[in-house]
Parts: structure tokens; sequence; C-alpha cells
């Protein structure tokens, strides 16, 4: 794959023109939101409520593995988070009624001139996506009159990002264990709160919503305290812990959304249950997310428990036969000692693969895609690193390395970049000589017992199909109007 791009780039701050935009439309919500005249609570328990009719709806009509569907849910949510920091932003706390919001909820005339504002908020969570694509170079703008138009430039044209999507999809259907990653999961703790026992909660949690689907999701604290400490037979601490870990509240910065979150806090006594939020919500990200924000050392612990698991699954998973393969070797060069993750030498071709783990959070918004790119971006130069350190060696420490002694003639190197879930956008500088694969994705069934070069080979046949197909599509632009801006968007 020939995709010479320029390197990532330092973050872009909004235009003064953007500024204002954003600043026009977030009015305009606010006014919209003021004339409903109801408390800060009560609103977010009726969005939320018909956030959840929105959901049963969606599911009913496409059923529960369907892309649109995922894709309608996740806009859905996305606009209720919108509104939720909105809300909390612009509407003073009041004291919660119970009571009071079961009427509210039984008004239907009420419920359909909320539900137009769940439309509005969709728009404002994508204009948001926009916004922040910008400022990550995905997207540059024109403005004429009152109409914006985002469009990819042509160093970011989205190529590579579509793939990674496509494959998402193809890997999610085709894993070993659907629980792979679950055993890094159990490093992580969150004070008290284990992996396993954040794990064994969550289902819990998940079967008690899936029993009361039709119903209100305003449930007392000590009720679903009650209920989820009978459920997994866990101490009330525990499961305390995992609620307000899990607990959305006006002192969050934005980052964990309602995705991640979906216990919103109404009262001291009172909480709000996101049901499309719990249900599509992916374990394997949201406890990395929250795992990261108790401390700012962890998101660099995290990286090494999975690089280590992932070295030892690649290693348990595919047919290194009677090759020589040795890992977390420490070499030296001159700038010091570093470590190569796997190193691999096949005899009957001579050559050897150097590769390299890199492990992040699976990106799900702009700026995790953002922090996966600089992930990868420090793995490519990793990567050279090693390349320009094994161009140096003899065959005498070719030897040594790899414990032959019957090596004669210096092996042919293959360097590969392995990243746990996605591959890297367009506008990174990747060498023709580096390949970069998801390891997720050799770890399908179908590749158990085969070859590490066989695999890296499959991967780069099937990313580089998936690219040219991607290439072929013709873009087509999607279009709203929202606050007296038509904004359009240009799309594959």
């Amino acid at each position: 794959m020939s995709l010479k791009k320029v390197p990532i780039r330092p973050r872009r701050q909004l235009t003064d023109e953007l500024k204002k935009i954003q600043e026009d439309i977030e009015n305009y919500l606010c006014g919209k939101i003021g004339k409903f005249n109801l408390s800060r609570e009560h609103l977010i328990c009726i969005l939320g409520y018909l956030s959840k009719e929105r959901y049963v709806r969606i599911i009913e009509f496409y059923g529960s593995k369907n892309d649109q569907a995922l894709h309608e849910i996740r806009s859905v949510i996305f606009g209720f988070d919108s509104a939720y920091f909105m809300i909390t932003e612009n509407i003073t706390k009041s004291e919660f009624n119970v009571s009071e919001i079961n009427k509210l909820l039984c008004n239907p005339d009420l419920l359909k001139t909320v539900n137009g504002l769940i439309e509005e908020f969709k728009k404002y969570a994508w204009l948001r996506d926009c916004l922040l694509t910008y400022r990550t170079h995905g997207y540059e703008y024109a403005i004429q009159d009152s109409i914006v138009s985002f469009s990819n430039p042509d160093d970011f044209p989205g190529y590579r990002d579509a793939v990674n999507r496509e494959l998402f999809t193809v890997i999610d259907q085709n894993r070993v264990e659907k629980d792979d990653y679950f055993k890094v999961m159990e490093t992580l703790r969150l004070g008290q709160l284990s992996g396993v026992d954040y794990f064994n909660i969550r289902m819990a949690l998940i079967n008690i919503v899936r029993s009361n689907i039709g119903r209100p999701q305003i449930i007392s604290l000590s009720e679903i305290v009650r209920q989820l400490t009978e459920e997994t037979s866990l101490p009330e601490e525990i499961v305390r812990t995992y609620i307000e870990c899990n607990m959305q509240n006006t002192k969050g910065d934005g980052s964990l959304t309602i995705q991640h979150r979906p216990f919103i806090e109404l009262s001291k006594d009172y909480v709000f249950l996101s049901y499309p939020a719990l249900l599509i919500g992916d374990p394997e990200t949201i406890l990395p997310r929250l795992y990261i924000k108790t401390d700012d050392n962890n998101e660099e612990l995290f990286s090494e428990n999975a690089e280590e698991f992932l070295i030892n699954r690649i290693l348990e998973h595919l047919d290194f036969g009677n090759l020589v393969t040795r890992k977390n070797v420490k070499v030296s060069d001159g700038e010091g000692e570093f470590e190569i993750d796997i190193i691999c030498y096949y005899e009957e071709l001579n050559t050897v693969i150097i590769s390299e783990v890199k492990a992040f959070i699976k990106p799900d918004t702009v700026m995790e895609v953002w922090a996966a790119n600089e992930r990868i971006s420090e793995g490519i130069g990793q990567i050279k690193r090693r390349k320009a350190w094994f161009e140096t060696l003899g065959i005498e420490e070719i030897k040594k390395l790899m414990e032959v002694d019957s090596i004669t003639v210096k092996p042919e190197p293959k360097f590969v970049l392995l990243t746990n879930s996605f591959c890297g956008s367009d506008y990174l500088e990747i060498p023709d000589d580096i390949s970069i694969v998801n390891i997720e994705y050799i770890l399908m069934q179908k590749y158990k017992g085969c070859g590490l070069e066989t695999c890296i080979k499959e991967f780069e046949d099937q990313f580089e199909k998936e690219y040219q197909k991607i290439k072929r599509l013709r873009k087509t632009s999607e279009e709203f109007q929202l606050g007296g801006y038509t904004i359009n968007v240009e799309q594959f």
C-alpha cells in the first residue's frame, strides 16, 4: 500500500466564523429549551423517555443486529447527550418530583412537542462532530450566505477511516471468542471495583433492564442497589461504586457521554437509566475510559497491559510451528536500549518479521480517532528505529539475536506495526516498507493456526481491496437546517 501522507499535525482552533455559527445555533437551541418552562430534571427525563421509545421502535423495525439500526440509535443517544449537557448548563437545578414527572409522561401533546427537540439536538450533535473533525483537519469548510459546507481535504479524503469502519464490522462478526478482551479488563480496577465485578454487575443490570423494557426508567437509588446486590451477590459497597462510576452528572467534562455512563443523577434519591445507551454500549471501550479517567498514569498502564496480553494472544492463536520466535527482546542501538515485541525467523525463506504492538482505546469519537492516530504515529517512529538498528547488524549479531547458528546470509526483514483496533487515517505518513495490521482481524476464527506472514498478507490484501472500493464510491452530501443555517456535509 503506497499511502504516503503528510505527518500528523496539531489540532487547530475554530475560526471566528465557525465560533459564531456554533454560538448562534446554541442560542437558538437554548431559546427552544426555555420555552418548555420545565425543570432541568423533568426535561431530561422526558427526553430520555422519548429516546427509549425511539430505541424500541428502531429495534422493532430493523432488528437488533442491523447496521442502520445501530447508526440511528447512536444518533438518538448522541442527540440526547448533547441536549443533556446544554440543559444542565442553562437551566437551574430544582427539586425532583416523581409524581409530577409521571404526570408529564402521560401528556401526549407535551411529548409530541418535546420529541421535536430530539431531532434538533441530533442535528446539533452532527454539527459538533463536523466542528471537531475540522479541528483535527478532517474537514475544510466554506460559507456562502447562511449555507455552511464541510468537505474532506485532498490529503485527508477519509478513505482509510471508512475502511477501518468496514473492517470493524467484519471483525465483530468473526471473533474466536466474544470475550477475547475480557482478560485485559480483569487487570483494571476502579477503586475496590474489579474488572470482573464490573462485567458481572453490568450483565445483571442489562437483565433487569430487559425485563422492564416497557416501563419508565426512573428508579430510586436504593432500589437499583438492592436489585443489583441480589442479582450479583456482591457487597453493596461494590455495587454502589459501579453506579457512581457510571453516573452522569453536571461535574463531567463531556468526554464520557451518556453512551458510556447510562445513569443520570436526578437527586440524591433518584436516578434515570438510559436503556439504549446501556444496551448498545461496548464494555471493551467503556471500562478503559473510566479506568483512564481515574488517574493520569492509567492510560499508559492500560496500554502496557493490553499490549502484553495481545502479544501472548497472537502467539497462542497463530501457528509458529518450527519458527524461531521470541517476544519482548531487549536490544540496544546508539540511542540506548529498547524492546522488540515479537520477532520471527523463517529459516526456509531466510526472512525476519519484526513486529511492534500498539494498544489504545478502540476509537469511538473524533477525538479518540485523533488520539489513536497519535499512538500509531508513535509506533511508526519506533518501527523506523528498529529498521535502522537492524540495518547495522552483521551475521554474527543476527545469529545471536535469533539464537540460530546456521544463518549464513543476512535475512530479508519485514517490519509490522500491530494495532488492536484501528490502522490509522489518511494523513499519517506510512512508509511503503512498514505494514500496519489490525490484531483483532488476525485473531478471527479463520486464522486460528495460520502463520503470521499469511495473516499479514491477507490483511493487507483485504485492506487494499476495501480501500480501492471506497475510492470508487461517489461522495454525496447530506444537508440539514438548524438555527437559521443550512449545514451541508460531504460523506460516502
